[in-house]
């Protein structure tokens, strides 16, 4: 090896070098960054500089605004979101949330729009005045200085940029924010369901919300400028043919984009039915495969992998026959608007040339200038068409989702002889009726009724892991009459019965999974609830204690105490520092609970 190719290889690796004050420490600087700073996004050009010196990692990120955080967007959501209320064109209300939300947002998108299209129309203006400045005509501007006319096409060309590129990070931006605040709200919704609203929701059905439906709603607000773009580009575009040339010419480009736009809006439909339909079927085979997933031993047992996948199969080859079907629909959709302003263009210029029988070429290059106005925004429209197609779907299926029906979360009391109602399922909140009756710790239970809402027998793959009895009473409508109850605060309770007898419906009404349709149920204070089947994190012994608090060692200490698990830290080859593993699969069944009390 020469001595070059020796110093080749014993080069010291490149310095990592960080900044002293990592930008995860640093405030964001789009929260104070001017508007000049945002449209040359000036403001991320630190991260981008660092970006170019060495890779990127989490610390060298900043953190998002607190006008961003998804506590303040739900607090700003919370105030104008009405589920219950209808609206004009039956429009969606998460929907109308979402538009009140981010009302002034969204105002300053319109208005950036409007300046967009407004400096394209101007650069047809100055393209027909450089034109006739070089044919030595008098030009619409009269200006005699072609670098004048120059300048004013620079600037004209600089402001339609600069004004897109706003639109399109304000729409990021605000299309980021309603993903993330809907995200939010169907987690939340998901540990608020009530039992029979479980029933209809499986797990891979929340999971296909939280992901593809937020997605959706994502890149809506990415496509969505050019819907309004693109009506309002062509209305421009066909004013100003008739104003510069004659009506007859503007005329016949319209009706060949109102004919193009009313097959666009009929195909648009039938995308969005492909849509519907593909959805359900991509929920069952996630369903499906999530029930085989879970129940693998069963599957194993009884030797039904088999049939299973002849299922999934079937249901795949289902969803691929749709997605064909609609992805072919798009393409002839977008080919067509693709392909929509040349035909404009020629139709225009063969109405111009019929009327006129000649046609210079200042009013040729001028006639063309002018359709391309509305070019971009038309071939834009037709995933924009689509996008709001799938959104309008998706849209309808949160709103089904976050309208199901939710536990009792509060105590509430029910007069003698009146039955609940959609509209006030319970008349009264016992924080008024009762609210100095019941003390803190105490549990209160007086002449209330409960039942489990009747629901269909589901077709099921394998054992779901709620208990016998639970699931048994569910599907029949099992009801607890009469029930009066005082616990004490700091009394150990038993509640003893045959199987079947309603002592996990009991326990279940007193959390709120029971619907009460009478009597007065108040509990003071909050509850903490270990269920038969535990529910364990792969995670150490410890992490699973502390559920991700900050470790106070006495309390700590407390908990092992209270739950007796002392003896089996002992036991454990690594004490509270052992893994354990998936579904507690290295703990007995005794140690299992002891560590879901803990």
């Amino acid at each position: 090896m020469d001595e070059k190719d020796r110093s080749y290889h014993e080069a010291p690796a490149t310095p990592r070098a960080k900044p002293s004050t990592p930008f995860s420490h640093q405030p964001n600087p789009l929260a104070t960054a001017s508007l000049p700073s945002i449209i040359l996004a000036q403001w991320i050009q630190p991260m981008v500089s660092l970006g170019a010196r060495r890779v990127l990692e989490k610390e060298d990120v900043w953190p998002i605004c607190s006008g961003d955080a998804c506590e303040a967007l739900e607090k700003r959501f919370r105030q104008v979101y009405e589920p219950n209320r209808r609206h004009w064109f039956n429009l969606s209300p998460l929907a109308v949330a979402y538009a009140r939300t981010f009302q002034t947002e969204l105002t300053f998108v319109l208005i950036t729009c409007v300046l967009y299209v407004v400096a394209l129309a101007l650069q047809s203006y100055v393209a027909q005045a450089i034109l006739q400045f070089l044919n030595e005509e008098e030009n619409l501007f009269h200006i005699s200085s072609g670098y004048w006319l120059m300048v004013m096409m620079t600037l004209s060309s600089l402001v339609a940029v600069c004004a897109l590129n706003y639109v399109f990070f304000s729409a990021s931006r605000i299309g980021a924010n309603m993903r993330s605040l809907t995200m939010s709200l169907v987690f939340d919704k998901a540990l608020k369901l009530s039992s029979a609203a479980r029933q209809d929701y499986t797990t891979g059905e929340v999971l296909t919300l939280m992901s593809v439906d937020t997605e959706r709603v994502f890149l809506l607000m990415i496509q969505g400028p050019w819907l309004f773009m693109g009506p309002l580009s062509f209305i421009i575009s066909v004013v100003l043919i008739g104003i510069l040339f004659d009506f007859y010419s503007a005329l016949g480009g319209a009706v060949v984009l109102a004919v193009v736009m009313a097959i666009s809006a009929k195909q648009g439909r039938r995308i969005a039915d492909f849509q519907k339909k593909l959805l359900k079927v991509i929920d069952e085979r996630v369903k499906v495969t999530s029930e085989a997933l879970q129940g693998i031993r069963v599957m194993k047992f009884y030797a039904w992998e088999e049939s299973l996948a002849q299922r999934v199969e079937k249901l795949r080859v289902k969803e691929v026959s749709l997605l064909r079907k609609f992805h072919m629909y798009q393409v002839v959709n977008t080919v067509m608007l693709f392909l929509t302003p040349s035909f404009v263009s020629g139709v225009t210029l063969g109405i111009y040339v019929l009327i006129h029988h000649t046609i210079t070429v200042v009013e040729a290059f001028t006639l063309v200038a002018m359709v391309n106005i509305c070019r971009t925004a038309l071939n834009q429209l037709p995933q924009a068409v689509a996008g709001i197609s799938k959104a309008k779907i998706s849209y309808a299926r949160l709103d089904a989702f976050l309208a199901s029906a939710e536990i009792d979360t509060q105590p509430f009391f029910l007069p003698e002889g009146s039955t609940p109602t959609a509209k006030s399922p319970l008349l009264a909140s016992t924080n008024d009726v009762y609210g100095s009756s019941i003390g803190h710790g105490r549990i209160s239970i007086r002449n209330a009724n409960f039942e489990w809402p009747t629901t269909s027998q589901t077709e099921v793959v394998v054992a779901a892991t709620e208990s016998e009895d639970t699931q048994s009473n569910i599907n029949s409508g099992f009801k607890l009459e009469g029930i009066n109850l005082e616990i004490e605060r700091g009394s150990l309770v038993m509640i003893v019965g045959k199987v079947g007898s309603g002592k996990s419906s009991l326990l279940s009404a007193l959390l709120g999974e029971m619907s009460r349709t009478s009597g007065v149920l108040e509990i003071g204070g909050r509850v903490a609830y270990v269920s038969q089947d535990t529910w364990i994190r792969n995670a150490t012994l410890r992490d699973n204690i502390l559920f991700e608090q900050d470790y106070d060692a006495e309390r700590y200490e407390q908990i092992l105490d209270a739950s007796q698990l002392a003896m089996d830290l002992m036991a454990l080859p690594n004490g509270d520092s052992t893994e354990i593993g998936e579904r507690g699969i290295n703990l007995s069944g005794g140690q299992k609970a002891r560590v879901a009390i803990a």
